[in-house]
């Protein structure tokens, strides 16, 4: 074990990996929607794959 801790600054790991899309084409809706002058929705969905996503944020604008 110490030895193994002493090297770990030299030490390298080797493996390797195929990176590749699994679905070629993937379809995006999204919206926005204005409450205020300091308020702002967004949301969006991802599908038309192997996976659905779903994002949504919420945006405050400070009045600097």
């Amino acid at each position: 074990m110490d030895g193994t801790l002493s090297t770990s600054n030299s030490s390298s790991v080797q493996y390797s990996l195929q990176k590749r899309p699994k679905d070629m084409w993937n379809f995006l809706i999204g919206t926005q929607f204005q409450y205020n002058k300091h308020i702002m929705l967004r949301a969006e969905v991802f599908f038309l794959g192997s996976r659905t996503q779903v994002l949504g944020g919420l945006q405050y604008r400070f009045g600097l």
